[in-house]
C-alpha cells in the first residue's frame, strides 16, 4: 500500500490506497480511502521553550555547591572529560533542558522533576535524549517515576544500552501502563555512584505523556464529491470546478488516452468550500485526456477532450 498524511498542524488525516493482485495475477491500485484517527492532546507535553525556567510546575534541586544544575540552552558547545568536542543542537525548538558537567569537581546529584500527571489510561512517556551511554566513569543518567514525591522507582537508564552517545537519534518511548489511577511525577536524575562531579552532560528535549491505541479507523465509505470542466471541448485552457466539504489536501492528475500522465498538482491545503482549478493544455497534442481529482471528500474524474 502507500499513503499520503495530509498537511495538517495535528497530522491526523489522510489517505491510502492498495495494490490488489487477483488468482490470475492481474494487479491494479485500488482508489484511495481516507484515514483518520482521533488526536489526543498529550496529557503532558514540555518542549522547555518558554521564558522561564524550569518551566511551570517543574522543580530543579540539586547540590547547593555546583553552579552546573539543570537549566535550559540553545546550541550548546561543550568539551567533556575525554576531551571531546560536542556540538548540541536542540531536536526541536530553540531550546534544550541539559544539566552540564562540573569540571570543577563539585559534588552533582540533580533532579529535573515533571509537575504531577494524572494518568488515567495506558500512556507512554517519549522524550528526546543527548547522552553519554553506559558510563565508564560511574556516572548514572536516570529516568524515575514517584506516586508520592518521595519514594522513586527507575523506568529508565542509560546504563543499560551499549557504551556509546545517543546523539539524539530517536525517541526514548517507556511504557506507563503500570501507574493507571495514578498521580505521577517523573524525574530525570543525574549523579555520580562515588559521590563526584558529572564526567559528562545530559541533554533532554520534546518530553511528551500520550495516551496509546489512539487510531480510530479507516473511513471505507468516502462522500463522493462532483467536478465539472469548461471549456470542454478546449482548445488551449480549460478549467476544473469542484466542491469539497471538509479542508485537506487535494491532488490532480491529467493522463493521455495511452495511460501517460501529463499533467499532475498537488494542493497541500485547501479550504471547504467551492474551488476552481485552471488547466494549461496547449503543449498536449489534440485528442481525448482522463482527469482523476482527489480530495478527502473522494474521488472525482472524467474526460477531457482537446481539439
Amino acid at each position: 500500500y502507500e499513503g499520503i498524511v495530509a498537511g495538517q498542524t495535528d497530522h491526523t488525516q489522510g489517505e491510502i490506497r492498495f495494490w490488489l493482485t487477483d488468482e490470475l495475477n492481474n494487479t491494479a491500485w485500488s482508489d484511495y480511502y481516507t484515514l483518520y484517527w482521533d488526536w489526543i492532546k498529550p496529557i503532558m507535553e514540555e518542549g522547555f521553550e518558554g521564558e522561564a525556567f524550569p518551566p511551570e510546575g517543574w522543580t530543579v534541586t540539586g547540590e547547593p555547591l555546583t553552579w552546573l544544575s539543570w537549566n535550559d540552552y540553545g546550541m550548546v558547545y561543550y568539551t567533556d572529560s575525554d576531551e571531546v568536542d560536542w556540538e548540541v543542537f536542540p531536536p526541536e525548538g530553540q531550546r534544550q533542558a541539559a544539566v552540564e558537567w562540573d569540571f570543577q569537581g563539585n559534588e552533582q546529584n540533580e533532579w529535573l522533576i515533571s509537575p504531577e500527571v494524572s494518568v488515567t489510561v495506558n500512556s507512554v512517556l517519549t522524550f528526546k535524549t543527548f547522552v553519554r551511554l553506559r558510563s565508564y566513569d560511574y556516572d548514572e543518567y536516570l529516568v524515575k517515576v514517584s506516586t508520592d514525591g518521595f519514594n522513586w522507582q527507575t523506568i529508565w537508564s542509560a546504563f543499560d544500552y551499549p557504551a556509546g552517545v545517543s546523539s539524539y537519534d530517536e525517541d526514548v518511548h517507556l511504557s506507563l501502563n503500570d501507574y493507571v489511577g495514578e498521580d505521577i511525577r517523573i524525574a530525570w536524575h543525574a549523579y555520580n555512584l562515588y559521590g563526584t562531579n558529572l564526567w559528562y552532560s545530559w541533554f533532554v528535549d520534546d518530553i511528551k505523556i500520550r495516551a496509546v491505541d489512539t487510531i480510530v479507523g479507516v473511513n471505507q465509505t468516502p462522500e463522493i464529491f462532483n467536478s465539472k470542466t469548461f471549456p470542454n471541448p478546449f482548445i488551449t485552457i480549460t478549467s476544473i470546478d469542484f466542491q469539497t466539504s471538509v479542508a485537506g489536501p487535494a491532488f490532480l492528475s491529467v493522463f493521455s488516452s495511452d495511460g501517460r500522465k501529463v499533467y499532475e498538482q498537488t494542493f497541500p491545503q485547501l479550504s471547504a468550500g467551492s474551488h476552481q482549478i485552471i488547466i494549461d493544455g496547449n503543449a498536449w497534442p489534440s485528442g481525448f485526456y482522463f482527469y482523476q481529482m482527489r480530495t478527502r471528500n473522494g474521488t472525482s474524474g472524467g474526460k477531457l477532450f482537446r481539439q
